[in-house]
């Protein structure tokens, strides 16, 4: 009976943090889409989805705002910079072949608020289930930019800082939705 109720409650436990990933996943997407977000607000006639958009983008600028204010409260650990590189290119890939494509139409028809809205849940799904939190064109908003570093011992991963490291730089770090954050 002791060992059922600790493997149910251990259960229980993975599918809470699996939720709470889940949700973690889904505020980083809304704010990696805040300035589309705007954007469709200025460019959309329907209240409804004009109005849909501009709260959009009001979350997803606060969830920028928010994910540096947790980066801080978590423990740092220093590190050393081996090599460093600007992942920049992989933002700007992103902005032109994802959210281009979306304001290519002249004026916005009902079929293309559809057709929107099925290209939504196609980014949700594919955000929730990988790692594109460094994929963020609202941090660079915010004063933010994306380095990809090799730290001693080899470990490749994403940093958001306030200034691109160079080799051999000593930075304090903590980790955050699977991003390195230069405290």
């Amino acid at each position: 009976m002791g060992y059922q109720e600790n493997s149910r409650a251990a259960s229980v436990r993975t599918h809470v943090r699996n939720a709470a990933n889940a949700i973690v996943r889904a505020r980083v997407l809304v704010s990696s889409y805040a300035a589309l977000n705007l954007i469709l607000f200025a460019r959309l006639e329907p209240a409804v989805p004009k109005f849909i958009c501009l709260g959009l983008a009001v979350v997803g600028v606060a969830g920028g705002l928010r994910l540096s204010w947790l980066a801080r409260g978590k423990q740092a650990v220093p590190r050393t910079v081996e090599e460093a590189s600007d992942v920049g290119p992989e933002v700007a890939a992103y902005l032109a072949t994802y959210l281009l494509p979306l304001l290519a139409a002249p004026s916005p028809t009902s079929g293309d608020l559809v057709g929107y809205a099925i290209y939504g849940v196609v980014v949700v799904v594919v955000s929730l289930r990988s790692n594109m939190a460094h994929v963020n064109p609202t941090l660079y908003l915010l004063g933010w930019r994306v380095t990809g570093v090799t730290l001693e011992g080899g470990d490749r991963q994403y940093l958001i800082s306030r200034h691109a490291p160079v080799s051999g730089d000593q930075i304090r770090v903590s980790r955050l939705y699977g991003v390195l954050h230069e405290q």
